[in-house]
């Protein structure tokens, strides 16, 4: 049998659902060994192999599994003496992002596949990106703190690109796929208390649809960006589902929110 060709993805089924399972399954040319991955809503298979590594992206719906993806690349000398890191290879598939120190993918650069909560020991400064696959977050202190920016699939030159006040990026995370209903509650004061209301869509301006100007708690459903000023612009907020009872819990120091949308991208 051929060998795949590096990196061919294509779409053979799009399903929309009630109930949905996303699983992963991989599988090789000679496959004796299997492993399983968990991470967030994705169950991964894999298959030990000894030249290519292939993926098939399904969704199991009522116990009846649904190919909606296909992906395959061949392994590099390098991945060949990595098989006992196997699954982090078969999981970059769907999450890929490349921090470099220099604009215009320039100098010293590293690779990431999952999420990381400390980046300083791999590059001392970020000047561009390259988010090959997923969507992520990226911030500007590790642990997840500092200033925040939601990225898509693409290239990111220089951190005006996305955003970016400084060249500073120190952890990342990989945003999963969500197909469930998208819905925020959003209150005037802390604790979910004051005046309440819902959103199921985008907000260009939130003080031209809430008559209060400041968000001090929601609730969240799907995976949202706040940003600071209208017309999705200032500093961003990523909110995970979830509570939030106060402004300080998505890492905001005021409650001044002036737009926010849905996370709906497949990247």
């Amino acid at each position: 049998m051929a060998h795949p060709p590096p990196w061919i993805a294509f779409c053979t089924l799009s399903l929309t659902v009630n109930r949905t399972v996303n699983s992963l399954t991989f599988f090789s040319h000679a496959a004796n060994i299997q492993g399983v991955y968990t991470h967030t809503h994705n169950r991964v298979k894999t298959n030990d192999l000894d030249t290519s590594l292939g993926a098939v992206l399904s969704q199991v719906v009522e116990g009846a599994e649904h190919p909606i993806m296909y992906l395959s690349r061949i392994l590099l000398d390098f991945d060949m003496c990595k098989l006992s890191l196997y699954s982090q290879y078969c999981f970059s598939l769907l999450f890929q992002i490349i921090f470099y120190e220099d604009r215009n993918f320039q100098g010293r650069y590293y690779e990431c596949s999952s999420d990381c909560a400390d980046l300083h020991s791999y590059f001392s400064r970020c000047n561009s990106i390259r988010v090959e696959s997923g969507c992520w977050v990226v911030y500007e202190r590790p642990n997840y703190m500092g200033y925040q920016y939601f990225m898509r699939r693409g290239e990111y030159p220089d951190y005006q690109r996305w955003m970016g006040f400084n060249d500073c990026i120190r952890s990342c995370r990989a945003i999963p796929q969500y197909r469930g209903s998208y819905r925020m509650k959003i209150y005037e004061r802390e604790n979910f208390s004051g005046q309440m209301m819902e959103f199921m869509d985008d907000c260009e301006s939130v003080q031209d649809r809430f008559r209060y100007p400041d968000i001090h708690s929601c609730h969240v459903d799907g995976y949202w960006i706040m940003y600071e000023q209208p017309h999705y612009k200032g500093r961003q907020y990523f909110l995970r589902p979830g509570e939030y009872r106060r402004y300080s819990d998505w890492g905001s120091m005021n409650p001044r929110i002036g737009s926010f949308r849905r996370i709906m991208d497949i990247c």
